[in-house]
């Protein structure tokens, strides 16, 4: 790994609050600009200001790698995500919605116990709802961020380093903002880039670098071309294993699915009985950070690029 990724895990895996993210695309682009590439922030604003790293032409670039970069805030409990059981995703999902709701209500309760009457409890919902949703956006950063997403940030990084300067035209790479927020910085990068977003083959990486199974999360009605370059490069070696994820039957909430051939890319583990599943995420038990699935989607991504050149 090279010495800018050891540096991003080392002193960058906060990036959240303008701050933080204007230090972190100030060290990657100076680094870069030392490797010969001429990096660029996009500026665009929906809802929140969105700043995307660009290094090439997507205009141009027949082929697109991407990650986010952006970081949440610390959760006391995990987003669990089950790609290939979407059913368990969402029961998940209600869970933590319906543990939320009943909170709010507890806490409004409580003038009721003290027997203060007269409408305090539509209020005091109302606030402490509001207070919630505001933790989930703008509460204190995650410290611990080694696979959502610095292992993706890292994953283009150690790609753009390792592609030769002449096989670096028809190539894009992009770091998105704003992932964490409703996939706005790639939503805003696919509106200012249509040919991008409907011909360019974007193969974004999130959470790559804790489990041993990579998922390769295709889009609908996915060109069967796609599918078999995939296949061709993404090759299982060394303890990997690669996982097909049809559209019909998968469900990866990431920046990839603004794009017409946009591909996620991540890394599972998986239980005895075979299910498929990320957790740690947004805790601070996020640390998990394996080299090996680095080397290993970065030597696939290459792959992908010489195909594509």
């Amino acid at each position: 790994m090279t010495e800018l990724s050891r540096k991003i895990l080392a002193h960058y895996q906060i990036r959240k609050g303008l701050g933080r993210k204007r230090a972190f695309l100030e060290f990657v682009s100076s680094a870069l600009e030392g490797e010969g590439y001429c990096p660029r922030v996009e500026l665009s604003r929906a809802l929140f200001m969105s700043r995307n790293l660009v290094l090439g032409d997507p205009e141009r670039a027949k082929l697109i790698f991407t990650a986010h970069y952006d970081t949440c805030a610390a959760m006391p409990l995990p987003n669990f995500i089950t790609p290939k059981n979407v059913p368990l995703f969402m029961l998940y999902q209600f869970s933590l919605a319906a543990l939320i709701v009943l909170s709010a209500i507890g806490i409004a309760y409580l003038p009721v116990l003290f027997g203060w009457t007269g409408g305090f409890f539509l209020p005091l919902f109302s606030l402490v709802m509001i207070a919630f949703s505001g933790l989930l956006v703008f509460g204190p950063a995650n410290k611990h961020t080694a696979n959502d997403n610095t292992s993706g940030v890292i994953g283009v990084l150690e790609t753009a380093l390792a592609l030769p300067p002449e096989r670096r035209g028809d190539v894009a790479f992009v770091l998105f903002d704003n992932e964490e927020l409703g996939v706005l910085g790639s939503a805003c990068f696919a509106l200012k880039h249509p040919r991008a977003r409907r011909e360019a083959v974007v193969l974004n990486l999130d959470c790559v670098s804790d489990g041993d199974t990579i998922l390769l999360a295709l889009p609908k009605n996915c060109p069967d071309g796609l599918e078999r370059r995939l296949r061709a490069c993404f090759v299982p070696s060394a303890g990997k294993r690669i996982e097909i994820g049809y559209a019909k039957e998968t469900f990866y909430p990431s920046d990839q699915v603004n794009f017409r051939k946009g591909v996620g890319i991540a890394a599972l583990q998986r239980t005895k009985r075979g299910l498929l599943y990320l957790d740690r995420l947004h805790t601070e038990r996020d640390v998990i950070f394996d080299e090996s699935n680095i080397e290993f989607i970065k030597n696939a991504l290459l792959k992908m690029a010489e195909e594509t050149i």
